[in-house]
């Protein structure tokens, strides 16, 4: 069970916006919004809380993409490409500094956009899975997990927060998809790291997802989830 990636466009050609829109529908991605400027972006980047960005590299306004593709790597773990109508040298310099999935040349294809986001997305996601101890050994904190009967390790810092379904528990994950994994609750929790706390019968989070935190319930990504009385203080301990 997939959710489509959600896709915020900052482009400031309305046209080349509203192709780039209709793409993506086609290529079974959800487009978040289009946005033509710095302030823009970053307020729905704060907002809507996108899996992906595809950023225009000179935008309406003092600020270009790459100020937005810093802006996501001081403060997010938010993966992006650029697109650009220039091919001057200086500029490509500037845009690789900021490590971008990819960088495409305008015009350019429905396949060549589609490819460039899903391997920008892979690698993205592989590289952050590959984490390491204080002694520099590889981390295996991971769980095995079936998706579309193919065998699928699902790293801890992944996993947003877990809902349990009947006898099955439905995993969340900070990049949109949900896989379902055949558990109890606390046979999950014994499982998982030292970074999950059970806020309610039914739900498990990861507190490092933890976006705010009110009386009765707590944001994790976009997502509000109840904190049930009996487990408030578990959650108190985490934070």
């Amino acid at each position: 069970m997939k959710k489509p990636l959600r896709v915020l466009i900052v482009e400031d050609e309305f046209v080349t916006a509203l192709d780039i829109s209709d793409a993506l529908h086609k290529s079974g991605f959800e487009v978040v919004k289009c946005v033509n400027t710095y302030e823009k972006a970053i307020e729905c980047i704060e907002k809507k809380n996108p899996d992906f960005l595809i950023l225009d590299i000179i935008l309406n306004g003092s600020k270009s993409g790459i100020d937005i593709a810093n802006y996501l790597t001081d403060q997010h773990q938010i993966p992006f490409i650029f697109l650009t109508s220039s091919t001057d040298e200086r500029i490509f310099g500037h845009a690789l500094k900021s490590s971008p999935g990819a960088y495409l040349i305008k015009p350019f294809t429905r396949e060549e956009l589609h490819a460039s986001i899903t391997l920008a997305v892979h690698n993205f996601h592989e590289k952050n899975r590959i984490s390491q101890n204080a002694d520099g050994k590889m981390s295996e904190d991971f769980i095995e997990i079936c998706d579309n009967q193919k065998p699928l390790r699902l790293y801890f810092n992944e996993i947003a927060y877990a809902k349990s379904d009947h006898v099955y528990m439905e995993l969340n994950t900070s990049y949109g998809q949900s896989y379902l994994l055949r558990s109890t609750m606390d046979a999950l929790l014994q499982k998982l790291s030292e970074n999950f706390c059970r806020i309610h019968r039914s739900y498990i989070v990861n507190c490092k997802h933890i976006r705010e935190v009110k009386k009765n319930k707590l944001k994790v990504l976009n997502t509000e989830l109840p904190i049930g009385k009996q487990y408030a203080h578990c959650l108190e301990s985490k934070m």
